[in-house]
């Protein structure tokens, strides 16, 4: 009797430990991201712009961009603050050069207003930097449509910026073609320690490693609202439809459609690669081809969470590590997340729930997903799958990532 409750006490304690550190995971884990209930993220942003608006900015010393040759100042003040009244059409350019690089960073404002520019063309296959702007730090770009472009570069390549650091890129918008180096991205190559608000990329995009639809390489960055749509195509490793590689990196209430192929190793409808970060309220109607580690959402997923988030793009990959929501997983969390079984092709996944077709469908199904919520949420038509609603996205500060406990 006494060795019995000996062997009691034992399984107690260990639970109690295995408890213990499952809760100790989740606050390491939220440390790691860096994010806590009382982070504040500034959303906001302006969708669109009135005569009086623009009137009231250049008050405040915006500058007009309002031609290709006004676009070339920019170049002799960047650290300027700029707002952009006309159309541009850059197609008589042949080679654009890049606003800013490693040397003489975009530091200033940017705002596109209610217009766009068009036949933007880049060509430098040997350079690093390459984009719109070829490097950014602590600026503001916001309300930036590209349209019909066409982007050659090396490393660190993207439409609208190449690297970005300590910056914010709100409400932007680019379509085109793109062929760049690692990393290289539809909107973005290279983030760090930035913040991608309500942007997203229609793209035909070529890259080596860290290929993603809308971003390349995440780095200490947080993406929200924001989506891909394209053929990606990623030489190496670390491709995804949406962001190639996540470091340190939170992705919330964003998706990607399109077609994904990974000639090596990482591929992921969402994301390819995934360290210490964090997904959450995200999907992913992307169809998927890789080598190894391979998944519907997220090829390989390392010390990371992802939380109320579903695919159901087709899945295939030729090696052992492939599965309908998540490739393959290392630590980390995981809730409310699911696949279709028919729909992606695979009847496993390193994480995840796996849903027939018209599972699917049904909004009961969803445990703990927020279908009406004031601010963001989700909803379905019958017969459908859930799509992202976002309500009054630009109008408030979001506080706090809720990890699950």
């Amino acid at each position: 009797m006494k060795k019995f409750n000996i062997v009691i006490l034992i399984i107690i304690l260990l639970t109690g430990l295995i408890v213990i550190g499952s809760l100790l995971m989740s606050g390491e884990l939220k440390n790691q991201l860096g994010f806590n209930d009382n982070q504040e993220v500034d959303l906001k942003f302006k969708e669109s712009y009135s005569e009086d608006d623009i009137a009231r900015l250049v008050n405040q010393g915006y500058q007009e961009v309002a031609s290709a040759k006004d676009l070339d100042e920019v170049r002799n003040d960047l650290g300027g603050k700029y707002i952009q009244t006309k159309n541009i059409d850059l197609s008589s350019i042949e080679n654009f050069e890049p606003i800013g690089n490693e040397k003489d960073k975009f530091t200033g404002t940017y705002v596109g207003g209610n217009s766009k520019i068009t036949g933007l063309t880049i060509s430098k296959p040997e350079s690093d930097h390459v984009g719109f702007f070829g490097y950014t730090s602590e600026a503001k770009i916001e309300n930036v449509t590209i349209d019909e472009s066409n982007i050659e570069g090396n490393h660190y390549t993207g439409i609208l910026v190449g690297y970005t650091e300590d910056s914010d890129v709100k409400n932007s918008h680019v379509k085109g073609e793109v062929k760049g180096g690692s990393p290289t991205g539809g909107l973005v190559g290279y983030t760090k320690n930035s913040l991608i608000v309500s942007s997203d990329s229609e793209v035909i995009l070529y890259g080596k490693v860290f290929t993603g639809g809308l971003i390349g390489q995440l780095q200490d960055s947080q993406v929200f609202y924001s989506s891909s749509n394209g053929e990606i195509k990623g030489e190496v490793n670390q491709t995804g439809g949406l962001v190639g590689r996540s470091i340190n990196s939170a992705i919330r209430k964003s998706y990607s459609l399109g077609n994904v192929l990974g000639e090596g190793d990482y591929t992921g409808g969402l994301v390819g690669y995934q360290y210490s970060s964090y997904v959450s309220d995200s999907y992913s109607h992307t169809n998927v081809k890789g080598n190894d580690y391979v998944g519907g959402l997220v090829g390989n997923k390392d010390d990371s969470a992802v939380y109320n988030s579903y695919s159901i793009g087709n899945v295939y990959g030729e090696g052992e590590r492939v599965g309908g929501l998540i490739g393959y997983s290392n630590q980390g969390e995981i809730g409310s997340s699911y696949y279709g079984i028919e729909l992606t092709g695979q009847e496993s996944s390193a994480e995840g729930l796996g849903l027939t077709r018209e599972q699917m469908k049904k909004q009961s199904n969803y445990t703990g997903w927020n279908f009406g919520n004031e601010k963001y949420d989700w909803t379905m038509e019958k017969g459908e799958y859930p799509v992202l609603v976002i309500k009054d996205r630009w109008n408030f500060l979001f506080r706090g990532f809720p990890l699950l406990t």
